[in-house]
């Protein structure tokens, strides 16, 4: 059972990954998506959140804390959890996050997102018997994914 669903990860992984797009093609699509920004859309300038694996409850969240005195642009690289409970978080207040994908199998993802940030994803989502807030990009197979507005009066 364990090999199967490590199996199943690893081929939704694989998709992914021979699907994902570069990063500048992922920030231009994640500026489409904000309607209205700050940023050059022909060269914009943005920050990368290397990509996260957590299987089994093993590996590392993704977080993002640091306050930045300016407005940012940030990509968040794919994240895969399996049979883990993963918590992005995103707190920076003038921080423009956009998701590249996330991948999650029977697993529960968390997004804690500063009131005040943006979020936008660079795919559409697919849920399968599971649950996913609207919107928030990835795969999800038999887990959830919720967000959580962090800071807000």
């Amino acid at each position: 059972m364990k090999f199967s669903l490590l199996f199943i990860s690893l081929i939704l992984f694989s998709n992914y990954t021979l699907a994902n797009q570069s990063d500048l093609t992922a920030i231009r699509t994640c500026l489409q998506k904000f309607k209205s920004h700050p940023f050059n859309s022909k060269k914009p300038n943005f920050r990368v959140i290397n990509a996260s694996v957590k299987v089994f409850g093993i590996g590392a969240n993704v977080n993002d804390v640091k306050k930045t005195p300016e407005v940012e642009l940030v990509l968040v690289k794919p994240a895969v959890s399996v049979l883990s409970k993963t918590t992005y978080k995103l707190l920076n207040p003038n921080a423009w996050y956009c998701i590249s994908a996330k991948v999650a199998v029977l697993a529960k993802t968390t997004i804690q997102l500063s009131c005040a940030s943006r979020l936008a994803t660079t795919d559409g989502s697919v849920t399968v018997l599971g649950r996913s807030d609207e919107d928030k990009g990835g795969v999800t197979v038999l887990g959830s994914t919720n967000i959580e507005r962090v800071g807000c009066n």
